[in-house]
C-alpha cells in the first residue's frame, strides 16, 4: 500500500523512467555456485550477522565498510602516488590496508544476510552492494599497484583496466543468463591473496617484492599470475555468453543482441588508453586510474541496472566524450596533466551524481530509506 501511494505521487523521477522502476522494483536477485572461500567462511559471517543489532540497514553496512576500504587505500596511495620503487611505506599502512579490506569482505558477505534477516531484502540492497564493489574494484587495485611499486609501466595500467573489465564482463553475463554466477576461484579468492600481499609487506616491507625468481622479479610474477587467472576468468564467462540467453533466438533476458554490452566498455578503454600515452598518466598515475576506474565504474551500474530492469543497454554515454573533448583541447594551452585533472574531476562527480539519483529514485518509488529501516506503516 505504501509503495501504491509513493508511486502515486510522485510520476517524475530523476534519472529512472518509472516503467523501468517497476521492473527494477519487480526484480528477484539470482545466483549460482559459491567459491571455495566463501563456502568456508559462510559459518563465520552467519555469526557476524547475528552480532549486528536489528535496526541496523544492511545498506549501511555496506556503506561503511567501502568508506573503511577507501579511506585505507588512499592513505597509502598518498604516501607514494607515483608507484615508485624505493618508496618506504610506514607498515601501519598495509596492516591497516589489510584489515580495511578484509572488514569490506566481511561486512560485504553479511548485508544480504542481515537485509533477510530484518525482513527488508529488495532490489536497492542488490543494486547498491554491486554499485560499490564496482567502485571498489578500481581502490583495492590501485592500492595493490601501490603497494607492488609498479611506477608508470603499461603492465600496471593495463591490470587495473582488466580488473575494472572483468568485473563489468561478470555482469554481462549477469545480464544476458538472468543470474550472477560465481565460479570455484572468485572475487573471495582474489581479496584475500591481496590481503597476505599487504600482511607480506607490512612484515618484510616493499623490498620482498625485488627478489628475483629466475631472474623475474616477484612484483611481476605476482601481478602475472593474478593476470593469468583473470583472463582465465573472463574467457569462461564469455563462452557463457556467446552460449546466449533465454530471450527469443539466444537473446538477454531483454531481449536484446548477447554483444550489445560490448561497445559501450570497448570504446571507453580505447579512450582511456589513448589518454594514458600522454605524460598526465607518468606525472599522476594513480589519480589517473582512480578516475579512470570511475568510468567503468558508472558503465557497470548502468549495466546492473539494464540487467536488474530487463531493459535495452544505453550504447553511449556522456563519459564517452571525455576522451574526445581531452584531445580536442590541445590548442587550449593547458598541459596535457591540467586537461587530465578536469576530466577525472568530471567522471568522478559524473558517477557520483549518477549513484545518488538511481539510489534516490528507487527509494522513492519503492518508499524505502537507503541507510534506514523505516518503520513498516499500517494498512
Amino acid at each position: 500500500m505504501a509503495v501504491q501511494q509513493a508511486q502515486q505521487t510522485k510520476s517524475q523521477y530523476r534519472i529512472l523512467p518509472v516503467d523501468q522502476l517497476k521492473r527494477l522494483g519487480d526484480h528477484k536477485y539470482a545466483s549460482e555456485g559459491r567459491s571455495v572461500i566463501d563456502r568456508w567462511l559462510q559459518g563465520f559471517w552467519n555469526y557476524v550477522v547475528e552480532l549486528m543489532p536489528l535496526w541496523l540497514a544492511p545498506n549501511l553496512i555496506t556503506w561503511v565498510g567501502l568508506c573503511v576500504n577507501i579511506c585505507c587505500n588512499l592513505v597509502l596511495v598518498a604516501y607514494n602516488p607515483g608507484m615508485e620503487e624505493g618508496v618506504t611505506v610506514p607498515p601501519a599502512v598495509y596492516v591497516a590496508c589489510a584489515a580495511g579490506l578484509w572488514l569490506y569482505q566481511t561486512l560485504d558477505n553479511i548485508d544480504g544476510k542481515q537485509a533477510r534477516r530484518t525482513g527488508t531484502a529488495t532490489p536497492l540492497g542488490e543494486l547498491f552492494d554491486h554499485g560499490c564493489d564496482s567502485f571498489s574494484t578500481i581502490i583495492v587495485i590501485v592500492g595493490l599497484l601501490t603497494m607492488l611499486q609498479v611506477g608508470t609501466s603499461y603492465a600496471g595500467f593495463a591490470t587495473a583496466m582488466l580488473a575494472c573489465t572483468l568485473y563489468y564482463v561478470s555482469h554481462w553475463e549477469c545480464y544476458v543468463k538472468g543470474r550472477l554466477r560465481f565460479n570455484e576461484v572468485d572475487v573471495t579468492e582474489a581479496q584475500y591473496l591481496i590481503i597476505v600481499g599487504f600482511i607480506l609487506t607490512a612484515l618484510f616491507s616493499e623490498s620482498i617484492w625485488a627478489i628475483e625468481i629466475v631472474g623475474i622479479q616477484l612484483r611481476w610474477v605476482y601481478l602475472a599470475s593474478s593476470c593469468a587467472i583473470a583472463i582465465i576468468t573472463g574467457f569462461g564467462f564469455l563462452n557463457s555468453i556467446l552460449e546466449g540467453g533465454p530471450g527469443p533466438d539466444g537473446t538477454t533476458i531483454a531481449e536484446t543482441s548477447v554483444l550489445s554490452p560490448l561497445m559501450p566498455l570497448f570504446a571507453m578503454l580505447m579512450g582511456i588508453n589513448h589518454m594514458q600515452s600522454y605524460s598526465c598518466y607518468e606525472e599522476m598515475p594513480t589519480v589517473f586510474l582512480l578516475g579512470a576506474g570511475c568510468t567503468t565504474a558508472k558503465l557497470t551500474c548502468k549495466l546492473i541496472v539494464a540487467h536488474m530492469s530487463a531493459s535495452k543497454l544505453d550504447q553511449f554515454d556522456v563519459v564517452h566524450l571525455v576522451p574526445v573533448v581531452f584531445m580536442m583541447t590541445e590548442f587550449t594551452g593547458l598541459s596535457p596533466t591540467h586537461r587530465a585533472m578536469l576530466c577525472i574531476a568530471f567522471w568522478a562527480i559524473d558517477l557520483v551524481m549518477y549513484g545518488v539519483c538511481v539510489v534516490l529514485d528507487l527509494c522513492d518509488y519503492l518508499d524505502i530509506g537507503c541507510f534506514y529501516i523505516k518503520p513498516k506503516k499500517s494498512s
